[in-house]
């Protein structure tokens, strides 16, 4: 990666703190929709590369409702609940990814929250504005790992239930 302005101005027109949420928000999410993918894997059929295909070729909400509907139908009802709860964490972070990471900022003199401009998705020539606090932008960080953290003790849980069944967090908003 090359740099096109220098490191003491790069940046310098967003606020530095939300800024760098929004950077730990979007590794953190990264890391979660890795660990979906082994999620993923341990439902879909075939062999690695088969449902590598399969995963690549689905966007999140296919991959989250496949892997909800397999779950119903393979677990038993305590374990499917647990599935479909750690999914529909992911859904609400995958909203939260959305609506961060795809808006584009408003450059203001609003140190107080983070101004940005999304369009809407069934209307895209109207645009919203959103002004995220710096405790919300680390709140949905925090979801994203708290979730990946869940969804990785589950497949330790499903794997040996001996380590007893993990914790739900809390609901991310």
């Amino acid at each position: 990666l090359s740099v096109m302005a220098d490191e003491e101005t790069f940046g310098s027109d967003l606020p530095h703190d939300h800024a760098h949420a929004v950077g730990v928000f979007a590794l953190y999410f990264n890391r979660l929709e890795f660990v979906v993918h082994a999620f993923f894997m341990r439902y879909a059929p075939g062999g690695p590369e088969a449902r590598s295909f399969l995963f690549d070729a689905l966007h999140n909400q296919q991959r989250r409702e496949f892997i909800r509907r397999v779950s119903i139908a393979t677990e038993e009802p305590d374990d499917a609940e647990d599935v479909n709860y750690a999914m529909m964490c992911f859904d609400i972070c995958t909203d939260n990814r959305n609506l961060i990471l795809h808006a584009a900022p408003l450059v203001d003199d609003n140190s107080e929250a983070l101004t940005v401009w999304k369009t809407r998705r069934e209307d895209p020539h109207l645009m919203t504005g959103y002004d995220f606090k710096l405790e919300d932008i680390r709140g949905a960080a925090r979801s994203a790992d708290d979730t990946e953290g869940y969804i990785l003790d589950l497949i330790k849980f499903f794997t040996d239930r001996s380590k007893g069944r993990p914790q739900r967090p809390p609901q991310p908003r």
